[in-house]
């Protein structure tokens, strides 16, 4: 969710690198060119990630998950980070990619598009659905329960009101 918590090495490359040296994997250039350039990173590649925006920064974060080949991903507000275009970048890499992955987020539209299961949790962190997502977005009450559909105050043009509505952000 916050990739300036987990960024310690001086390069793109280096981060990119980091878990690919440590399973001692023997081809990590080749690995390394290869995600950074699916990612559209090479530019950085020896540049510190410190400089780069939060965007470009979860899409290291990203490279340097993918780079290890992963069977499974677990992964918490993966595009909190990522502007509109990118987000939808990301939801088209992650389908060619295939990878069974498990997603936390208050983005009902990105949790859509990744999968046909939800799990929504109350705020005491009580599971309150485990079931169908299409089910899911029918269910208000499941909802509102799980701060997913929500009142406040809005406008369109001159008309102000307030009903119960989604942002996916």
């Amino acid at each position: 969710q916050n990739p300036d918590t987990m960024i310690f090495n001086p390069t793109v490359f280096d981060e990119i690198a980091f878990g690919l040296r440590e399973f001692d994997v023997s081809d990590v250039d080749d690995r390394v060119k290869h995600i950074a350039d699916k990612f559209c990173l090479t530019r950085y590649l020896n540049d510190s990630p410190l400089k780069l925006s939060g965007g470009e920064k979860q899409k290291v974060m990203l490279c340097a998950i993918l780079a290890l080949e992963p069977e499974f991903l677990l992964l918490d507000e993966p595009t909190a980070n990522m502007d509109p275009k990118t987000t939808g970048w990301f939801v088209d890499l992650m389908h060619e990619m295939n990878i069974t992955t498990l997603i936390s987020t208050h983005n009902i539209s990105i949790a859509y598009e990744f999968g046909d299961k939800a799990l929504v949790l109350n705020d005491k962190h009580q599971i309150i659905y485990d079931g169908a997502i299409d089910t899911l977005m029918s269910d208000k009450k499941i909802l509102i329960e799980g701060n997913l559909l929500h009142i406040h105050k809005h406008k369109h043009k001159d008309f102000n009101h307030s009903h119960y509505h989604m942002h996916n952000f």
